[in-house]
This record gives C-alpha cells, sequence and structure tokens, in this order.
C-alpha cells in the first residue's frame, strides 16, 4: 500500500514537472515568434493563457498590452489597457527576486518597462480626451486612470484646464452640472464670466432635457438652487407629474409664496384646452382668467400695444397686482408695467400704480420658510425708492446723437472732453484706419459740428484702449489699455507713449477719473476679480499721487456712496465737489442709473452726501454706462448708450435746458 503511494506521488510530480516544462516552452516559442517575426496575432493567443500564471503572468500581460498599443486608439481601450498594466506591474512586485531578474533578462518586463508602456497609453489617453473636447471623456479618464504617472501630471493638468474651459459654452446639462460639481477649479479666471453664466443657464437646460415631473434630480444636483430651497417643490413636483389644469390653478389661488410660481404658470398655459376648461369650477376659471389677463397684458407691455389705451393697461395691472400681492407674479407685472412707462413718459402713471400697488406688498416672508426668494421683503423699499424719482418734476432735456462721431454697424464709447468741450477723445472699433480692437480717437469741434475723427496713433495698438480723464489743461490723459490704468503726457501736440499706474490691494480696477489737478483718482474697482460662480463686488475707490509721482493704495468711499451693489463709471466735476457714478443698488429705473453726490467737507472718503438719482429723463430701463463728460455748470452730458443687448455703443450729448 505504501509501495502504491509512493509510485502515485512520483507520476503526480512527473505530470506537473512535464506540464510546467511544455507551457514554458510554449511561452518562450510565442515569445520568439513575437519578437523575431513579428507574428502578433498567435503569439497573443498563446499569451492570453499566460495571464494568470505565477511565473509568466506579469510578462504575458505586458507583452498583450504592448502589441495592442501599437493599434489601439479609443479611449475606453486605453483606458483598459492602462488598467491591465498596474494588475501586471502588481503581479511583478510579488514575484520572487530570482523569478522577477529571470523575467527582466529574458523578456524585458521590469516595473521600469510596464511603467514606460503606461505612460504611453496614458499619453495617447489624454491625446484622445483633448481631441474629444468633452466632459464625459475627461470624468472617464480621471474616474478609470486610478493614478496619473507622475512625469504626466502636468499634461494631464493641461488636458484638464483645455477641456474645461472649451466646454463653459456648452448648453448641455449634463455637462454644465458635472463642472460645477467637479472642475470649477479648472476654470481659468479670465472666463470666470462664462462659467458664471453657465451657471444660470441650468435650470433652462435641465428643462430642455428632462420632464418637469424630475425635479427631484435636479434639487439633488444642485442642492442651492432656488428649485430646492422652494418649500413647496414637492408639492410643485407632484402637480406637474399630475399634469391636472384643475389642482394647478388651486395651488396658485391658495399659495402666495412659491418661488416656482412662473413654472406653474407654464404648465397652466402648455394644459389649456377646451376640454379641461370646461372641468373647472367657477372659482379655477376665475384664476385662470386672470392669468389670462395678465399674459395679455405683458404682450401689451412688449409689444408697445398698450399705449393704445394707458388708463386700461393700469387699471389691469393694479387689478392683478390688488388680487395676487404678494405673488411674484405681481411684483413682475409691476416691474414690467413701470418700464413701459418710464419708456413712454407716463409718469403719472407710474406714480400712481407705485402708490396703489405698496399696500398689497406686505414686508413679511412666509411662516416657517425663510429659504424662498426675498422679493417680498425688497417689494416696499423698491417702491419707497422709486416713488420720489417719479414723483420730482425733471427739467427738460434735449439729446444729440453725434451724426459725424458715430458709425451704424461699428462701436463707439468713452467719451472723454476738454475743459473747453473743443477736443473729444473715444474709442471706437471697426474702422479701417485701426488695429483690432478698440483705439483712441479725436474730433474737434467746428463750428459746422464734430470733425472726421482723427486716429491718436501713439495711444492706440493690439487689444482695446480707451480714454477715461484729462486733466483741466488737458496735457494728461488717463486711459485704460487691455484692462489695466495708464497715464500719457502731451508734448508739443503730440500724446507720448502711455505708462502703467501701479496701484496695489485690488483684484480687478475698470474705469476711473482724475481730479482737475490730476493728484487724486477715483476708479470703480473690486478687492477680487470674483469667483468662479460669484461676480465682483465693484465699488468706488480713491488714490492719491505723491510728490514722487507715486500713487497711494485704494481706499474704499465710504458707505454714503457704495453699497452691496455694484458702484461704476465715475466722473468728477471740474472742482472736486461733484461726483457722478452708477449703481444697480440705490432706487434707480434700470439695472443700473446715474446718481450724483456732493462732497460737503475736505475728507474724500466720508464727507458724500446721500446720492441722488438724476432723474427719469436721463436714466432709462436699461443699464446705464455713465457719463464721459459733464460741463462745468452741471448742464451738457457726453454719454454712451448702447443698444438693448449691449453689443454695440453710440456716443450721444444730453443738455438740460432750464
Amino acid at each position: 500500500m505504501k509501495q502504491l503511494l509512493f509510485r502515485s506521488l512520483i507520476l503526480v510530480l512527473g505530470y506537473v514537472c512535464c506540464t510546467s516544462t511544455v507551457e514554458a516552452q510554449s511561452f518562450a516559442k510565442a515569445y520568439k515568434r513575437y519578437y523575431l517575426k513579428q507574428d502578433y496575432p498567435p503569439s497573443v493567443l498563446v499569451f492570453q493563457r499566460y495571464r494568470h500564471h505565477p511565473k509568466y503572468g506579469p510578462a504575458a500581460i505586458f507583452l498583450i498590452d504592448k502589441i495592442s498599443l501599437r493599434t489601439e486608439r479609443s479611449l475606453p481601450g486605453l483606458l483598459a489597457l492602462n488598467t491591465d498594466l498596474i494588475q501586471a506591474d502588481s503581479a511583478w512586485r510579488t514575484l520572487p527576486k530570482r523569478r522577477a531578474r529571470r523575467l527582466l533578462r529574458k523578456y524585458g518586463v521590469d516595473t521600469l518597462a510596464i511603467a514606460e508602456l503606461r505612460m504611453q497609453a496614458q499619453k495617447w489617453a489624454m491625446a484622445g480626451v483633448r481631441s474629444n473636447g468633452s466632459i464625459a471623456a475627461l470624468d472617464s479618464l480621471l474616474n478609470r486612470w486610478q493614478q496619473v504617472m507622475p512625469a504626466l501630471q502636468t499634461e494631464l493638468d493641461s488636458t484638464r484646464f483645455q477641456v474645461v474651459n472649451g466646454q463653459l459654452q456648452s448648453d448641455d446639462y449634463a455637462t454644465m452640472t458635472a463642472i460645477v460639481h467637479r472642475h470649477l477649479g479648472w476654470v481659468y479666471p479670465a472666463n470666470y464670466r462664462l462659467s458664471r453664466q453657465m451657471y444660470n443657464q441650468l435650470w433652462p437646460a435641465f428643462q430642455q432635457k428632462y420632464s418637469l415631473c424630475e425635479l427631484n434630480k435636479y434639487v439633488k444636483d444642485h442642492p442651492s438652487s432656488f428649485v430646492a430651497r422652494d418649500c413647496w417643490q414637492e408639492e410643485v413636483r407632484q402637480l406637474l407629474c399630475k399634469g391636472e389644469l384643475a389642482p394647478m390653478l388651486d395651488f396658485v389661488g391658495s399659495n402666495q409664496w412659491t418661488a416656482m410660481e412662473t413654472v406653474l404658470l407654464n404648465a397652466i398655459f402648455s394644459l389649456e384646452n377646451e376640454d379641461a376648461t370646461l372641468r373647472l369650477t367657477s372659482a379655477q376659471y376665475a384664476v385662470l382668467q386672470d392669468l389670462r389677463q395678465r399674459a395679455t397684458l405683458r404682450e401689451q407691455l412688449r409689444s408697445g400695444k398698450a399705449r393704445r389705451d394707458t388708463t386700461a393697461m393700469l387699471e389691469s395691472a393694479l387689478y392683478y397686482i390688488s388680487h395676487y400681492a404678494p405673488r411674484y407674479s405681481a411684483f413682475r407685472l409691476l416691474e414690467e408695467t413701470l418700464q413701459f412707462c418710464t419708456t413712454e413718459e407716463l409718469y403719472d402713471s407710474a406714480t400712481r400704480l407705485l402708490t396703489d400697488a405698496r399696500p398689497y406688498f406686505t414686508d413679511t416672508l412666509p411662516k416657517g420658510c425663510n429659504s424662498n426668494f426675498d422679493y417680498q421683503i425688497r417689494a416696499k423699499p423698491y417702491i419707497d425708492g422709486l416713488l420720489p424719482v417719479f414723483q420730482k418734476k425733471d427739467p427738460e432735456i434735449k439729446e444729440t446723437w453725434l451724426e459725424t462721431i458715430n458709425t451704424e454697424d461699428n462701436e463707439e464709447t468713452n467719451p472723454v472732453l476738454d475743459t473747453a468741450q473743443s477736443v473729444l477723445y473715444f474709442a471706437a472699433s471697426g474702422r479701417t484706419t485701426q488695429q483690432q480692437g478698440m483705439d483712441i480717437f479725436y474730433s474737434r469741434k467746428e463750428s459746422s459740428g464734430w470733425s472726421a475723427p482723427v486716429l491718436v496713433e501713439s495711444l492706440s495698438g493690439p487689444g482695446d484702449q480707451m480714454p477715461l480723464s484729462l486733466t483741466a489743461d488737458g496735457k494728461t490723459m488717463l486711459l485704460q489699455s487691455n484692462g489695466a490704468l495708464f497715464l500719457s503726457q502731451q508734448q508739443k501736440g503730440v500724446w507720448r507713449a502711455p505708462k502703467p499706474i501701479a496701484l496695489s490691494g485690488l483684484g480687478l480696477i475698470g474705469k476711473a477719473v482724475l481730479s482737475a489737478d490730476g493728484a487724486t483718482m477715483i476708479l470703480e474697482g473690486a478687492y477680487t476679480a470674483g469667483g468662479v460662480l460669484d461676480a465682483p463686488d465693484m465699488d468706488l475707490f480713491i488714490s492719491r499721487r505723491d510728490a514722487n509721482g507715486q500713487w497711494s493704495d485704494p481706499q474704499g468711499l465710504g458707505s454714503d456712496i457704495n453699497t452691496d451693489g455694484n458702484e461704476g463709471s465715475p466722473f468728477l466735476s471740474a472742482d472736486g465737489r461733484r461726483l457722478y457714478f452708477t449703481s444697480t443698488e440705490y432706487p434707480g429705473l434700470g439695472q443700473s442709473d446715474v446718481f450724483v453726490s456732493e462732497r460737503k467737507g475736505d475728507d474724500w472718503i466720508l464727507d458724500w452726501s446721500r446720492p441722488l438719482n438724476m432723474g427719469k429723463k436721463i436714466n432709462g430701463i436699461y443699464q446705464h454706462a455713465g457719463f464721459g463728460h459733464v460741463s462745468a455748470d452741471g448742464k451738457r452730458m457726453f454719454f454712451t448708450r448702447y443698444n438693448r443687448d449691449r453689443e454695440k455703443g453710440n456716443i450721444w450729448m444730453l443738455e438740460i435746458e432750464d
């Protein structure tokens, strides 16, 4: 019995040894076929059998991947090779030292060879991602790589920057969401404006791709959005999922606070049809009729048809506000009606609208809900700030489009005049005599009007150059060149090459103005250039030049000037006592209005009076660019007026008539 067991053991050991010898010979032969004959397909078939072999496994995986890398260029394939090579490296490191040396000597496989092959696979993968240019491809790369080869980290960073910044104008919801959640740190500061615009388009992009019944996805994706913060978002989601007109009308009629009212109103009009209307109760039908009346009025305001019967327009607006305030739809209708009244110069109608609407807007938030929009508590301050503007009797004004200066298709902006108002400097684009971008021109006042503009070559060049201010003697010009401030001196009638102004302490600098003697400068700026999702907070600052020509660190003007909104476009009167500027925070008619403040004492920071709105005839419903020049008596102003989309500006002269 013992002899039989011994024989069996010998047979088993002999079989194992023979089998190992055959396998070893097969791997070696396959390697020779691969190395000498470059006969790849048969070699790969043999290598595949050895992937998990305790001795030849690392070499088999390495050789398979090396052959595959000759032709593999797809991102999934390259990522799979990278994972495969990580496995080969791990297996090689577990080999006994003697066996590892043998694999290196006979087949050229060690951690260095594996790392070089991984590096090549990763290079091709990054090239594919750059060529594809999509966030999905980038995320696939980052998710499956596990780790980048250290020598390729800089190249990976460059790839990530390229892809992320190239997708900031995408309208795809998944792409935008991925950037917000994972890639904001890879947005170039120069592109922060694009990333902020992208963030504001998330909700429209979601609506294009998903059903509103899927609001919970948007809530999960963007927990700080107005949808997620709305205390009634789940109730609204259920209404949208059911898609029934009557329950939506009941909700709109009873709920004054939801931030998703506009979403519901759009859904109501999409569901409205004769059959659904016939099944409504009288109360539901009354709400629907009110919503129809509001929609009709809004269309009339936008198209200008409301001017046919302004009394009916006013009554219709007040009816809706009295029945539906403080809902956002009522507040928005108030704003739109005021915009129409301002455009049509119906100031008495605007005054009555504000006065009669005020009692209907409560200045409280709903109980138990502090996360919704706060327009409810902004409505009365908004009305109280605008009422004096409309009630004040403004002098008549005359506006003149500067025909010789302006062109129909190009842009003219930043008017700056000398003290005598005889020479007008401005920035312009699109003219045959200039380089690409904005350059500086001048025109002289003649008996017949303004002369044909002439390029100031010494102040112009690549990029954008814009004049900002002149000293009283007309010999020093403050200008902006590619976002930085410069000074130029005029000698013998020729403007010398501008020299940069060294300022520290601000992350962003915009327009600025010099005092008459050139020793003081008021400038718009922000402590930071803004964030990837947060716009910079622009305020007005003061800087003074010492006897050595050095400018002090800018100091913010007092709280009587700077607000939580944006202040900018400063202009100083000749005596330095009046400051004209734009603000988005003080009560105004448009996106920003021009205000004026008086300096009562000698303190340039604290002695400014409460700013006054320049009036409804100067400020419109759109964003004002501020004054480039105001005459010493304050009766004549030069400014840039932009079209509705701020794509093109022209220079106008405004005269206040006695």
